[in-house]
């Protein structure tokens, strides 16, 4: 290590602070971690962690992939990822230097961000392109991570079934055939079996970053209990089922740690004086003892 990071080090022994920076950060953690300073490692990671941007969160998620001190540095940069896809692909150099197994990772997620499946698939012929002579032959691997069930009909025939890299690739073929039931829901006339379990890969929606919740209101001119869920991503909304709950409207809500939390509101014969919490993962109700 360089005499500068040395002097930190030391420094920091006495002191209990360094000045941190973005030259000397990535050097100064690779020896905190060597020499198990742990509170300085701490003090790297976080500000590594505030700096987190399309540029560089690439970097930071492969930088830190192999210390075990950082695996909450690791996550977070690996989430920043997913939900900053589209402005990484934009800016980001370090996407053309994913592995083909990080870049199967990344694509394969539920909750990459994405408003359009088909940023996906440019995604792929994007990295593709950085080298083709060795990375052309992965299409075949990578093209089962594109849901290409959500894509738009005619962007699926003129760019996907008609791209010469999956039109060149036998082992494409089956994948494209999959990706048409799914999208025209039509049987037709195969050698093998459609695989169903493959359908579902190609069609299943990604998890939206946000969604927008419409709980109780009126409805047919009476309060209602129902509750629904708008997908920015997919464009759509959803019926969130629930156990049985009163009608509610002229309610009041607040987000606090992911849970919804209903204060009083009026079900068409009485006014409300609780506090119900909506648990979003269990998809329960629970009221509150004030």
């Amino acid at each position: 290590m360089s005499r500068n990071i040395m002097s930190l080090i030391i420094q920091y022994a006495y002191t209990g602070s360094v000045l941190i920076t973005e030259d000397n950060v990535l050097e100064l953690l690779l020896a905190a971690d060597q020499f198990l300073v742990s509170g300085l490692v701490d003090a790297c990671c976080q500000f590594l962690e505030s700096s987190l941007c399309p540029e560089n969160c690439i970097g930071i998620c492969m930088f830190t992939e192999d210390f075990h001190s950082c695996s909450k540095l690791h996550h977070k940069a690996k989430l920043y990822i997913l939900k900053h896809f589209e402005e990484v692909l934009q800016v980001s150099e370090e996407f053309l230097e994913l592995s083909l197994e990080q870049l199967e990772e990344i694509i394969d997620k539920d909750e990459l961000n994405v408003k359009q499946e088909e940023v996906v698939f440019e995604a792929v012929l994007h990295w593709i392109d950085y080298a083709p002579e060795s990375r052309s032959k992965h299409i075949a691997m990578l093209l089962p991570k594109v849901r290409m069930g959500l894509m738009t009909s005619d962007y699926f025939i003129n760019n996907v079934k008609s791209n010469a890299l999956v039109m060149e690739n036998e082992a494409c073929a089956p994948l494209i055939i999959n990706a048409m039931k799914a999208l025209f829901e039509f049987d037709m006339d195969l050698d093998g079996p459609i695989s169903l379990e493959l359908i579902h890969q190609l069609a299943r929606p990604r998890l939206p970053s946000a969604i927008l919740l419409a709980i109780g209101g009126w409805s047919s001119g009476s309060p209602t209990n129902m509750i629904e869920a708008y997908d920015a991503n997919a464009d759509r909304w959803v019926k969130v089922a629930l156990e049985d709950e009163r009608p509610r409207a002229y309610h009041g809500t607040a987000v606090l740690d992911e849970f919804v939390y209903c204060v009083g509101g009026y079900d068409s014969v009485e006014y409300f004086n609780s506090v119900r919490k909506l648990d979003l993962i269990t998809q329960t109700w629970h009221e509150i003892v004030l």
